[in-house]
């Protein structure tokens, strides 16, 4: 403003005003038309910008000079930025240390001070992380590593795994005593606790019993509703890797009915757990599909239609397995509504 008095600038405009929607948009062609640098010499703002003068008056071109942050103003400054974003109608408070207590892991946050100053929050978050979860036992004291958010997970490799066990023990087949020192060898190292039997991944439900999409979600959402229950009554590190591995309980609410919400959240872990069942039969050389993991851990298809006006849902379609029981209710309860067959005419 003290720049604008002192040399008799006047804009169109208030100064102080922070957004603007423009009336119309002028494109490169109409630009030198309207230039009038003959008038008035062109001025350099303190922030950077340059005030072009025009026959419509006064416009800006240019960036913004980054200032640099004093030590002893940037907790000002950071408070500041905080009171802005409350502004924008996000529910943070200005105190620093509750905003780093309090940020959400699996969200991305854009930082907005300095690199110093991102540099000693991230490391503040990473100490409230160690000091929450270490623990101490008997044999020492445990850890957490601070895992960056949304990391990517290293492949099981458990189809590659299948298949090449299927071809040793059919090479094997032929030369018993071999086979039978690959039995010893593997019964040894069990009993030796070098490697454990692990657990196959079973279907969450019977689906003898469920012949219904739909009845199916509302089963799963009462399980995780339970185990949502059973998990407050488990230590803090215990309850932490169950909500890792199951996400969506956390989600679960105590109303007395199922919510869409939860329908929808069932629905996700169903489709979650026959993906991990039966990646081993999904080709993986179907390179047309583009497959890919969404943030959920589901397999969808990309292609041409992330482009059309459809729901998401139709344009990054869920990969299911053929010839399944889930495949078979999902047509089922998508189509059965819809294709009456020739038992609702009044003549066959």
């Amino acid at each position: 403003m003290t720049f604008l008095q002192h040399n008799n600038i006047d804009l169109s405009i208030d100064p102080e005003q922070r957004y603007i929607e423009p009336d119309i948009l002028l494109g490169c062609s109409d630009l030198f038309d309207l230039m009038n640098d003959n008038l008035f010499p062109n001025r350099k703002l303190p922030s950077g910008l340059k005030l072009i003068y025009s026959k419509l008056g006064y416009l800006i071109a240019g960036s913004v000079h980054k200032q640099k942050i004093e030590p002893q103003d940037s907790t000002n400054r950071a408070l500041k930025i905080t009171q802005l974003s409350h502004n924008s109608h996000n529910s943070v408070k200005e105190d620093s240390d509750f905003v780093i207590d309090t940020i959400d892991p699996s969200v991305n946050y854009e930082f907005t001070g300095s690199h110093k100053e991102e540099k000693q929050q991230q490391n503040k978050a990473v100490w409230n992380k160690f000091k929450n979860t270490i623990e101490r036992r008997q044999d020492g004291y445990y850890v957490r590593f601070p895992w960056k958010n949304n990391a990517h997970l290293l492949p099981d490799n458990k189809s590659i795994a299948l298949k090449r066990l299927a071809t040793t023990v059919t090479k094997l087949k032929d030369n018993p005593n071999m086979l039978y020192k690959y039995d010893e060898i593997i019964k040894d190292q069990l009993e030796q606790g070098i490697i454990e039997e692990s657990c196959e991944e079973k279907e969450l439900l019977d689906w003898s019993r469920h012949n219904q999409l739909k009845q199916a979600q509302r089963t799963i959402a009462y399980v995780l509703r339970f185990i949502k229950a059973l998990s407050h009554r488990l230590n803090q590190s215990l309850r932490n890797r169950i909500e890792n591995s199951i996400p969506e309980i956390k989600l679960m609410t105590n109303n007395p009915y199922i919510t869409a919400t939860e329908h929808n959240l069932a629905l996700r872990v169903l489709v979650r757990n026959h993906q991990n069942l039966y990646h081993a039969t999904i080709p993986r050389n179907q390179n047309h599909l583009n497959l890919y993991k969404d943030q959920y851990g589901i397999l969808r298809c990309k292609g041409r239609l992330g482009k059309a006006d459809i729901p998401f849902n139709t344009q990054q379609p869920i990969l299911i397995a053929n010839n399944t029981k889930l495949a078979k209710i999902i047509i089922h309860d998508n189509h059965l509504p819809y294709h009456c067959s020739t038992g609702q005419t009044m003549a066959n």
